[in-house]
């Protein structure tokens, strides 16, 4: 018996032609919960011989997230690349499930069952799909288990993300269509606005027409890493530059890799956006913990990497005081 046909389908029959209703949202997760998600982790190690991984979150990080288009290829030509997916699907699934459930005792949650159901659809389609490319790509069994999705997104369904967003997905001015993908851009803007404002490195002003220019990320980053040691990240510095670049990788090509991915990345990124505790509070600031001297230093070290000409540039800095960090007493 093969696991992967089971999944297949125990999971077309959770599955309806046309607008599924809020039950059909909870009989899916049921399934995803009590059977789905064990057997598409018994059909993962069948087929490619390595059971899922029982990774912790920074693991998966490094391994499922390439670091731009030039490690898509490396990555995706290692078991771990897949092990680390499947393992992310699993988790994120049952995380979703559990919450599809939960809210079905909620009066609230009825509209909602058609984006319930799709993103858990969406979540078991591409389990299928990480097998599908581990074969082409690992094992050169192109469509293997006959499934294919489109793996760029372009700037039609770029716009209705957009506008899902300013409608809060009213379906009245927007459709009620899924726009999970489009999240990675949004993660590269909150990471890129922390970064900046955390550290208070904003631009550099053309003192001859008052302009400000972007501040190059790499070099504020390269500035960060090395005071590293000197002050404390809510998440590593080298996984905050690891998803950062990820998200470039949709930002400037549209490409997508699986539902679960910008999902996975928000979780793994909330203690750093939306801060926590630290020694003597809680805050929305808390994902840096610094001094005053250490971010003062930082702005210096990008201020010397840039090698500007003073008399006809400046950068524009946020003094300590106002960055979004908490400061060491």
């Amino acid at each position: 018996m093969h696991y992967i046909d089971e999944f297949r389908k125990e999971f077309q029959q959770c599955t309806v032609l046309g607008t599924p209703s809020p039950q059909h949202a909870i009989d899916l997760a049921s399934w995803l919960k009590a059977q789905g998600i064990q057997l598409f982790k018994d059909a993962f190690a069948q087929e490619t011989n390595h059971s899922v991984p029982d990774l912790p979150d920074e693991r998966l990080i490094e391994q499922a997230y390439p670091k731009g288009l030039n490690e898509i290829d490396k990555k995706q030509a290692q078991q771990a690349f897949y092990a680390s997916n499947a393992k992310i699907f699993s988790e994120t699934c049952a995380w979703i499930a559990e919450g599809v459930i939960n809210a079905s005792t909620d009066a609230r949650s009825e509209p909602f069952a058609y984006q319930h159901y799709s993103l858990l659809r969406n979540l078991a389609l591409d389990a299928q799909t990480l097998l599908d490319d581990w074969a082409a790509l690992t094992q050169e069994t192109p469509a293997m288990y006959g499934i294919w999705k489109n793996s760029l997104h372009d700037f039609f369904q770029i716009s209705h993300a957009a506008e899902q967003l300013m409608f809060g997905g009213s379906p009245f001015f927007a459709f009620a269509d899924l726009a999970t993908d489009s999240g990675a851009a949004l993660l590269r803007v909150a990471l890129e606005t922390r970064i900046r404002f955390g550290f208070g490195l904003l631009g550099v002003l053309d003192r001859s027409n008052q302009t400000v220019l972007p501040l190059n990320m790499s070099k504020v980053l390269a500035a960060i890493k090395l005071h590293e040691s000197k002050f404390k990240l809510a998440i590593p510095l080298q996984h905050i530059e690891r998803i950062y670049s990820w998200s470039n990788i949709y930002v400037h090509v549209g490409l997508k890799h699986f539902t679960w991915s910008p999902i996975f990345a928000l979780k793994y990124l909330n203690p750093l956006l939306r801060g926590g505790d630290y020694p003597g509070g809680t805050g929305v600031n808390a994902g840096i913990y610094i001094d005053k001297a250490t971010l003062l230093d930082i702005q210096k070290e990008a201020e010397t990497a840039y090698q500007l000409d003073t008399t006809k540039f400046e950068l524009v800095t946020i003094s300590p005081e106002r960055c979004s960090a908490i400061l060491k007493p």
